[in-house]
Protein backbone atom coordinates (compact mmCIF):
# COMPACT_ATOMS: atom_id res chain seq x y z
CA UNK A 1 0.00 0.00 0.00
CA UNK A 2 0.83 3.74 -0.53
CA UNK A 3 2.86 5.39 2.70
CA UNK A 4 0.97 8.64 2.24
CA UNK A 5 -2.44 6.63 2.52
CA UNK A 6 -1.00 4.47 5.39
CA UNK A 7 0.22 8.49 6.90
CA UNK A 8 -3.24 9.93 6.03
CA UNK A 9 -5.50 7.05 8.00
CA UNK A 10 -3.12 7.00 10.69
CA UNK A 11 -3.50 11.05 11.50
CA UNK A 12 -7.17 10.87 10.82
CA UNK A 13 -10.36 9.87 12.56
CA UNK A 14 -11.77 6.09 11.51
CA UNK A 15 -15.29 7.26 10.07
CA UNK A 16 -17.06 6.31 6.98
CA UNK A 17 -15.65 9.92 5.54
CA UNK A 18 -11.75 8.63 5.75
CA UNK A 19 -13.43 5.38 4.12
CA UNK A 20 -14.55 7.59 1.27
CA UNK A 21 -11.80 9.62 1.19
CA UNK A 22 -9.29 6.79 0.46
CA UNK A 23 -11.39 5.34 -2.14
CA UNK A 24 -11.67 8.30 -4.01
CA UNK A 25 -7.48 8.16 -4.01
CA UNK A 26 -6.71 4.46 -4.29
CA UNK A 27 -9.30 4.75 -7.44
CA UNK A 28 -7.03 7.79 -8.56
CA UNK A 29 -3.89 6.44 -8.32
CA UNK A 30 -5.11 2.96 -10.73
CA UNK A 31 -6.66 5.40 -13.37
CA UNK A 32 -3.38 7.52 -13.88
CA UNK A 33 0.16 7.94 -12.13
CA UNK A 34 1.06 10.92 -14.55
CA UNK A 35 -0.64 14.20 -15.13
CA UNK A 36 -0.28 13.19 -18.96
CA UNK A 37 -2.17 10.60 -18.09
CA UNK A 38 -4.79 12.36 -16.53
CA UNK A 39 -5.65 14.49 -19.09
CA UNK A 40 -5.67 12.26 -21.79
CA UNK A 41 -8.50 10.26 -19.54
CA UNK A 42 -10.37 12.84 -18.02
CA UNK A 43 -9.79 16.03 -19.81
CA UNK A 44 -9.28 18.32 -17.13
CA UNK A 45 -7.65 16.77 -13.68
CA UNK A 46 -6.45 18.92 -10.86
CA UNK A 47 -3.75 17.94 -9.05
CA UNK A 48 -3.78 16.77 -5.10
CA UNK A 49 -1.79 15.95 -2.02
CA UNK A 50 -2.96 12.56 -0.77
CA UNK A 51 -1.61 13.92 2.86
CA UNK A 52 -2.42 17.80 2.85
CA UNK A 53 1.23 20.06 2.02
CA UNK A 54 0.34 22.32 4.84
CA UNK A 55 0.80 19.03 7.75
CA UNK A 56 4.45 18.81 6.52
CA UNK A 57 7.62 20.72 8.21
CA UNK A 58 9.30 21.21 5.21
CA UNK A 59 6.45 22.57 2.74
CA UNK A 60 7.36 24.45 -0.68
CA UNK A 61 4.51 26.82 -0.05
CA UNK A 62 4.05 29.95 1.76
CA UNK A 63 2.31 29.31 5.23
CA UNK A 64 2.27 28.02 8.95
CA UNK A 65 4.88 24.61 8.37
CA UNK A 66 3.15 21.41 9.84
CA UNK A 67 4.38 18.53 11.90
CA UNK A 68 5.52 15.56 9.57
CA UNK A 69 9.17 14.81 8.06
CA UNK A 70 9.31 14.39 4.72
CA UNK A 71 8.62 15.87 1.05
CA UNK A 72 5.11 16.78 0.89
CA UNK A 73 5.58 16.68 -3.52
CA UNK A 74 7.20 13.16 -3.47
CA UNK A 75 5.36 11.73 -6.38
CA UNK A 76 3.35 8.84 -4.37
CA UNK A 77 2.02 11.61 -2.45
CA UNK A 78 0.28 13.38 -5.50
CA UNK A 79 -2.72 11.92 -7.37
CA UNK A 80 -4.88 13.87 -10.18
CA UNK A 81 -8.43 14.06 -9.86
CA UNK A 82 -11.57 15.75 -11.04
CA UNK A 83 -13.03 19.09 -9.68
CA UNK A 84 -15.61 17.06 -8.19
CA UNK A 85 -13.58 14.40 -6.91
CA UNK A 86 -11.20 17.45 -5.87
CA UNK A 87 -13.27 19.77 -3.67
CA UNK A 88 -15.31 16.37 -2.23
CA UNK A 89 -11.80 15.06 -1.10
CA UNK A 90 -11.45 19.00 0.75
CA UNK A 91 -14.62 18.58 2.41
CA UNK A 92 -14.24 14.80 3.92
CA UNK A 93 -10.65 16.20 4.78
CA UNK A 94 -12.37 18.65 7.52
CA UNK A 95 -14.82 15.53 8.80
CA UNK A 96 -11.55 13.34 9.05
CA UNK A 97 -9.04 15.48 10.58
CA UNK A 98 -7.83 15.00 14.37
CA UNK A 99 -5.94 18.01 15.61
CA UNK A 100 -7.32 21.31 15.75
CA UNK A 101 -4.64 23.21 13.86
CA UNK A 102 -5.22 20.81 11.03
CA UNK A 103 -8.07 21.82 10.69
CA UNK A 104 -8.16 25.30 10.42
CA UNK A 105 -6.08 24.70 7.62
CA UNK A 106 -9.15 22.28 5.68
CA UNK A 107 -11.30 24.44 6.54
CA UNK A 108 -9.39 27.66 5.26
CA UNK A 109 -8.50 25.98 2.04
CA UNK A 110 -11.74 24.72 1.02
CA UNK A 111 -13.10 28.53 1.66
CA UNK A 112 -10.73 29.47 -1.16
CA UNK A 113 -11.30 26.48 -3.38
CA UNK A 114 -15.35 27.92 -2.86
CA UNK A 115 -14.34 31.26 -3.54
CA UNK A 116 -12.19 30.43 -6.58
CA UNK A 117 -15.52 28.26 -8.04
CA UNK A 118 -18.36 31.64 -7.29
CA UNK A 119 -19.64 31.11 -10.62
CA UNK A 120 -20.55 27.76 -9.86
CA UNK A 121 -23.19 26.92 -8.42
CA UNK A 122 -22.99 25.77 -4.66
CA UNK A 123 -26.12 24.18 -2.33
CA UNK A 124 -27.22 26.51 0.80
CA UNK A 125 -26.43 23.44 2.92
CA UNK A 126 -23.11 23.02 1.94
CA UNK A 127 -22.20 27.11 2.08
CA UNK A 128 -23.51 27.59 5.59
CA UNK A 129 -21.56 24.33 6.82
CA UNK A 130 -18.29 25.42 5.42
CA UNK A 131 -19.26 29.64 6.44
CA UNK A 132 -19.64 27.54 10.14
CA UNK A 133 -16.86 26.12 9.93
CA UNK A 134 -14.78 28.65 9.05
CA UNK A 135 -16.06 30.95 11.49
CA UNK A 136 -15.48 28.15 14.50
CA UNK A 137 -11.64 27.80 13.59
CA UNK A 138 -10.56 31.26 11.93
CA UNK A 139 -6.68 31.76 12.17
CA UNK A 140 -7.39 34.85 14.06
CA UNK A 141 -9.27 32.84 17.16
CA UNK A 142 -6.11 31.11 17.79
CA UNK A 143 -3.67 33.71 20.26
CA UNK A 144 -0.43 32.11 18.95
CA UNK A 145 -1.08 33.36 15.08
CA UNK A 146 -3.16 36.50 16.70
CA UNK A 147 0.12 37.50 18.90
CA UNK A 148 2.31 37.01 15.73
CA UNK A 149 0.24 39.71 13.23
CA UNK A 150 0.28 41.90 16.15
CA UNK A 151 4.72 41.53 16.80
CA UNK A 152 4.51 42.22 12.77
CA UNK A 153 2.58 45.54 12.76
CA UNK A 154 4.37 46.46 15.61
CA UNK A 155 7.90 45.85 13.94
CA UNK A 156 6.93 47.33 10.30
CA UNK A 157 4.72 50.25 11.51
CA UNK A 158 4.91 50.79 15.12
CA UNK A 159 1.27 49.80 15.60
CA UNK A 160 -0.23 46.78 16.45
CA UNK A 161 -4.02 47.42 14.96
CA UNK A 162 -2.66 49.07 11.64
CA UNK A 163 -5.03 48.19 9.03
CA UNK A 164 -3.31 49.34 5.25
CA UNK A 165 -6.70 49.65 3.71
CA UNK A 166 -7.88 52.13 6.51
CA UNK A 167 -4.59 54.30 5.39
CA UNK A 168 -5.63 53.69 1.99
CA UNK A 169 -9.16 54.97 2.34
CA UNK A 170 -8.64 57.78 4.55
CA UNK A 171 -6.41 59.09 1.94
CA UNK A 172 -8.31 58.89 -1.12
CA UNK A 173 -11.38 60.73 0.76
CA UNK A 174 -8.38 63.80 1.02
CA UNK A 175 -7.94 63.79 -2.35
CA UNK A 176 -10.91 62.62 -4.18
CA UNK A 177 -13.84 62.74 -1.24
CA UNK A 178 -14.37 58.77 -2.37
CA UNK A 179 -13.09 55.91 -0.49
CA UNK A 180 -11.69 54.41 -3.86
CA UNK A 181 -11.61 56.61 -7.06
CA UNK A 182 -12.90 54.19 -9.19
CA UNK A 183 -16.47 55.06 -7.54
CA UNK A 184 -16.17 58.13 -8.90
CA UNK A 185 -17.22 58.40 -12.77
CA UNK A 186 -15.75 61.94 -13.22
CA UNK A 187 -12.24 60.85 -12.09
CA UNK A 188 -12.23 57.89 -14.43
CA UNK A 189 -12.85 60.23 -17.36
CA UNK A 190 -10.96 62.24 -16.44
CA UNK A 191 -7.66 59.86 -16.77
CA UNK A 192 -9.31 58.65 -19.90
CA UNK A 193 -9.31 62.20 -21.72
CA UNK A 194 -5.73 62.53 -20.40
CA UNK A 195 -4.32 59.35 -21.98
CA UNK A 196 -6.38 60.15 -25.07
CA UNK A 197 -4.83 62.97 -25.70
CA UNK A 198 -1.02 62.03 -25.03
CA UNK A 199 -1.57 58.72 -26.20
CA UNK A 200 -4.45 58.20 -28.57
CA UNK A 201 -5.93 55.46 -26.38
CA UNK A 202 -8.02 55.28 -23.22
CA UNK A 203 -5.54 53.24 -20.57
CA UNK A 204 -1.91 53.73 -20.69
CA UNK A 205 -0.96 50.14 -19.98
CA UNK A 206 -2.29 49.38 -23.95
CA UNK A 207 0.77 51.24 -25.59
CA UNK A 208 3.39 49.37 -26.83
CA UNK A 209 7.08 51.51 -27.17
CA UNK A 210 10.54 50.27 -28.48
CA UNK A 211 13.75 51.12 -26.76
CA UNK A 212 15.63 52.49 -29.61
CA UNK A 213 19.15 51.31 -28.60
CA UNK A 214 18.61 47.44 -27.92
CA UNK A 215 15.04 47.06 -29.59
CA UNK A 216 13.34 45.95 -26.55
CA UNK A 217 9.39 46.32 -26.89
CA UNK A 218 6.97 46.49 -23.92
CA UNK A 219 4.53 48.40 -21.87
CA UNK A 220 4.61 52.16 -21.61
CA UNK A 221 5.31 52.89 -18.07
CA UNK A 222 7.69 50.11 -17.26
CA UNK A 223 9.94 50.48 -20.01
CA UNK A 224 10.28 54.24 -19.42
CA UNK A 225 11.54 52.88 -15.90
CA UNK A 226 14.10 50.44 -17.32
CA UNK A 227 14.58 51.73 -21.25
CA UNK A 228 14.84 54.74 -22.88
CA UNK A 229 17.27 56.91 -20.82
CA UNK A 230 18.07 54.22 -18.62
CA UNK A 231 19.10 51.44 -20.81
CA UNK A 232 22.44 49.53 -20.38
CA UNK A 233 23.22 50.08 -24.22
CA UNK A 234 22.69 54.03 -24.03
CA UNK A 235 26.14 54.80 -24.57
CA UNK A 236 25.11 58.02 -22.23
CA UNK A 237 23.56 56.32 -19.84
CA UNK A 238 25.95 56.51 -16.63
CA UNK A 239 23.73 54.82 -13.28
CA UNK A 240 23.93 55.97 -9.93
CA UNK A 241 25.40 53.37 -7.97
CA UNK A 242 24.15 52.38 -4.44
CA UNK A 243 26.21 50.48 -2.25
CA UNK A 244 26.18 47.90 0.45
CA UNK A 245 27.21 49.30 4.09
CA UNK A 246 28.33 45.69 4.92
CA UNK A 247 29.52 44.13 1.84
CA UNK A 248 30.40 47.16 -0.22
CA UNK A 249 28.64 45.08 -3.40
CA UNK A 250 27.63 48.16 -5.73
CA UNK A 251 24.39 48.11 -7.75
CA UNK A 252 22.17 50.06 -9.73
CA UNK A 253 19.88 52.87 -8.19
CA UNK A 254 16.65 51.35 -9.74
CA UNK A 255 17.86 47.54 -9.10
CA UNK A 256 14.67 46.93 -6.68
CA UNK A 257 16.08 42.94 -5.78
CA UNK A 258 19.18 44.45 -4.21
CA UNK A 259 17.45 47.06 -3.01
CA UNK A 260 14.36 44.98 -1.60
CA UNK A 261 16.06 41.40 -0.60
CA UNK A 262 19.97 42.82 -0.16
CA UNK A 263 20.75 44.93 3.24
CA UNK A 264 19.02 43.36 5.92
CA UNK A 265 19.83 39.98 4.31
CA UNK A 266 23.43 40.31 3.72
CA UNK A 267 25.49 37.45 4.84
CA UNK A 268 27.95 40.19 5.94
CA UNK A 269 25.35 42.01 8.42
CA UNK A 270 25.57 41.84 12.01
CA UNK A 271 22.26 42.00 12.53
CA UNK A 272 21.23 39.96 9.55
CA UNK A 273 17.32 38.96 9.08
CA UNK A 274 17.11 35.25 8.26
CA UNK A 275 13.72 34.97 6.18
CA UNK A 276 13.73 31.16 6.80
CA UNK A 277 14.98 28.49 9.03
CA UNK A 278 18.49 27.56 8.90
CA UNK A 279 18.81 23.66 8.24
CA UNK A 280 22.13 21.86 8.43
CA UNK A 281 23.22 18.24 7.51
CA UNK A 282 24.24 15.91 10.36
CA UNK A 283 26.53 13.86 8.00
CA UNK A 284 28.53 16.63 6.14
CA UNK A 285 27.23 19.89 7.80
CA UNK A 286 26.17 21.72 5.08
CA UNK A 287 23.55 24.32 5.38
CA UNK A 288 20.75 25.71 3.60
CA UNK A 289 17.40 26.89 3.78
CA UNK A 290 13.79 24.71 3.86
CA UNK A 291 13.02 27.20 0.93
CA UNK A 292 16.41 25.24 -1.44
CA UNK A 293 15.91 21.45 -1.51
CA UNK A 294 18.59 20.15 0.93
CA UNK A 295 15.63 18.63 3.13
CA UNK A 296 14.50 16.98 0.20
CA UNK A 297 17.60 15.86 -1.53
CA UNK A 298 20.13 15.97 0.51
CA UNK A 299 19.79 14.79 3.84
CA UNK A 300 18.90 10.82 2.96
CA UNK A 301 21.19 11.27 0.13
CA UNK A 302 24.29 12.49 1.34
CA UNK A 303 27.36 11.11 0.22
CA UNK A 304 28.83 10.85 4.01
CA UNK A 305 25.34 8.89 5.25
CA UNK A 306 26.61 5.94 6.44
CA UNK A 307 23.19 4.42 5.90
CA UNK A 308 23.00 5.88 2.11
CA UNK A 309 23.18 3.24 -0.34
CA UNK A 310 24.24 3.99 -4.02
CA UNK A 311 22.75 2.67 -6.76
CA UNK A 312 23.53 3.47 -10.66
CA UNK A 313 20.64 4.23 -12.85
CA UNK A 314 21.59 4.96 -16.51
CA UNK A 315 19.25 6.93 -18.74
CA UNK A 316 18.45 5.03 -22.49
CA UNK A 317 18.42 7.72 -24.41
CA UNK A 318 21.99 9.50 -23.65
CA UNK A 319 23.64 6.86 -21.41
CA UNK A 320 24.14 9.61 -18.70
CA UNK A 321 24.38 7.67 -14.99
CA UNK A 322 23.09 9.10 -12.34
CA UNK A 323 22.45 8.17 -8.38
CA UNK A 324 19.21 6.17 -8.23
CA UNK A 325 18.66 8.15 -5.01
CA UNK A 326 18.84 11.49 -6.97
CA UNK A 327 15.64 12.27 -7.22
CA UNK A 328 16.13 15.17 -9.41
CA UNK A 329 17.95 12.89 -11.88
CA UNK A 330 15.18 10.68 -11.44
CA UNK A 331 12.20 13.26 -11.62
CA UNK A 332 13.43 15.83 -14.17
CA UNK A 333 16.47 13.67 -16.54
CA UNK A 334 14.00 10.81 -18.42
CA UNK A 335 11.05 12.45 -19.36
CA UNK A 336 12.57 15.80 -20.38
CA UNK A 337 16.23 13.92 -21.81
CA UNK A 338 17.58 16.27 -25.06
CA UNK A 339 18.12 12.96 -26.85
CA UNK A 340 14.99 11.81 -26.44
CA UNK A 341 13.55 11.53 -30.03
CA UNK A 342 9.74 12.32 -28.21
CA UNK A 343 11.11 15.70 -27.46
CA UNK A 344 10.97 18.38 -30.17
CA UNK A 345 14.52 20.23 -28.57
CA UNK A 346 15.16 23.45 -29.46
CA UNK A 347 19.27 23.49 -30.83
CA UNK A 348 21.26 26.46 -30.65
CA UNK A 349 22.52 26.75 -34.93
CA UNK A 350 26.05 28.54 -33.75
CA UNK A 351 27.61 25.97 -30.87
CA UNK A 352 25.12 23.09 -30.89
CA UNK A 353 23.39 23.42 -27.30
CA UNK A 354 20.30 22.33 -26.72
CA UNK A 355 17.49 22.49 -23.70
CA UNK A 356 13.74 21.47 -23.10
CA UNK A 357 12.76 24.70 -22.27
CA UNK A 358 12.07 26.90 -25.31
CA UNK A 359 10.96 29.96 -24.14
CA UNK A 360 14.60 29.93 -21.96
CA UNK A 361 16.40 28.96 -25.34
CA UNK A 362 14.85 32.12 -26.76
CA UNK A 363 15.13 34.18 -24.08
CA UNK A 364 18.87 33.57 -22.78
CA UNK A 365 20.87 31.93 -25.49
CA UNK A 366 19.74 32.02 -29.33
CA UNK A 367 20.47 35.96 -29.34
CA UNK A 368 23.42 35.75 -26.64
CA UNK A 369 25.27 32.85 -27.71
CA UNK A 370 28.95 33.49 -27.36
CA UNK A 371 29.41 31.60 -30.40
CA UNK A 372 27.22 34.08 -32.79
CA UNK A 373 29.05 36.43 -35.53
CA UNK A 374 27.03 39.06 -34.09
CA UNK A 375 28.13 39.14 -30.82
CA UNK A 376 32.29 38.91 -31.54
CA UNK A 377 32.71 42.40 -30.17
CA UNK A 378 30.82 41.75 -26.53
CA UNK A 379 32.44 38.17 -26.06
CA UNK A 380 34.61 37.67 -23.11
CA UNK A 381 36.91 34.77 -22.66
CA UNK A 382 38.59 33.76 -19.29
CA UNK A 383 41.99 33.78 -19.05
CA UNK A 384 41.97 30.57 -17.06
CA UNK A 385 40.02 28.02 -18.70
CA UNK A 386 39.44 30.06 -22.52
CA UNK A 387 35.28 29.68 -21.45
CA UNK A 388 33.43 32.27 -23.68
CA UNK A 389 30.93 34.30 -22.14
CA UNK A 390 29.03 37.66 -22.64
CA UNK A 391 28.65 40.49 -20.56
CA UNK A 392 32.06 41.63 -18.81
CA UNK A 393 29.88 42.28 -15.07
CA UNK A 394 28.22 38.61 -14.84
CA UNK A 395 32.09 37.15 -16.33
CA UNK A 396 33.94 39.49 -13.70
CA UNK A 397 31.44 38.36 -10.94
CA UNK A 398 30.82 34.81 -10.84
CA UNK A 399 33.68 32.97 -13.16
CA UNK A 400 37.01 34.89 -13.30
CA UNK A 401 38.11 34.67 -9.99
CA UNK A 402 35.80 31.57 -8.91
CA UNK A 403 37.48 29.68 -11.93
CA UNK A 404 38.26 26.44 -10.60
CA UNK A 405 41.34 26.33 -13.52
CA UNK A 406 42.71 29.42 -11.57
Amino acid sequence: MNAFIKQIREISHDNKYTKWYINIVERAISRATTKKQATKLLGYCEKHHIVPDSFFKYRKRKGQSGFLDGNPNHKDNLVYLTAKEHIFCHLFLIKMTIDKNNLMKMVCAVDKMLKRLSDEKISPRMYWFIRKRFSENHPMKFSEIFNESKKTKLNRYNDENYNNRDKAKETWIELYGVDNPNKNPEIKQKSKNTCNERYGVDNISYIQVTCPYCGKTGGYSGMQYTHFENCPQNPNFNPEEIECPHCHEKAAYNNNSFIRWHFDYCKENPNRIERYELLTCPHCGITGTKETNIHRNHFGNCSQNPNRIAQKITCPHCNMEGDKNNLAFLRFHFDHCNKNPENNVPTCPHCGFSSKSKSRMNKFHFDKCAENTANKNKVIICPHCQTKGLGKRNMMKYHFDNCKYK
